[in-house]
């Protein structure tokens, strides 16, 4: 036996066959094998909870009253391997009493593992990237925004709910 002291904390070790030692190898690759499994499972559960949800949702609302503008992205089709497409339709408020707002609805593509979220879209000419994550599940999630210095917190949201903001959003313009 050999007796290592480390501070306050000591070490035992004890010499053991081949025989042994090979059986102490093993089980530490069966206790490892099985962590591998169980991450897995749970990855594969958490995917399949994610994506029930997001085929629910009618789409991902910001909407805010000092805001100038409103934003709902739609997702249009994902894949289990974490695809995403989908568009940003983004409504802006004008000083212009004949037009209060305008809309512009911006094709995005990317990417999700229900954790991070990156989406890509072109404004104005230029391909441009924008990444977030989810908050635990699919029912909201942060995302940078090109018109801001932060990201911006949207909120899944029935076509009801949708509705219901759109008009105030539209009221208040006029």
């Amino acid at each position: 036996m050999i007796k290592e002291k480390q501070g306050k904390y000591e070490r035992l070790y004890r010499a053991v066959d081949r025989r042994e030692f090979d059986q102490e190898i093993k089980d530490f690759q069966d206790e490892a094998k099985e962590a591998d499994y169980n991450e897995e499972q749970y990855f594969n559960q958490h995917a399949d909870s994610f994506f029930s949800e997001l085929d629910r949702t009618f789409g991902y609302l910001y909407s805010e009253k000092e805001e100038p503008f409103q934003l709902l992205l739609t997702i249009d089709e994902w894949t289990r391997e974490g695809d995403v497409s989908g568009s940003l339709l983004m409504r802006t408020r004008k000083s212009d009493h004949n037009k209060p707002y305008t809309e512009t609805r911006y094709e995005a593509v990317g990417i999700t593992d229900g954790s991070m979220l990156q989406l890509y879209t072109t404004v104005d000419g230029k391909k441009t990237k924008l990444t977030g994550h989810f908050h635990g599940d699919a029912s909201q999630f942060e995302l940078s925004f090109w018109e801001t210095d932060r990201p911006l917190i949207f909120h899944a949201v029935t076509e009801e709910e949708f509705k219901t903001k759109e008009k105030a959003f539209k009221n208040s313009s006029e």
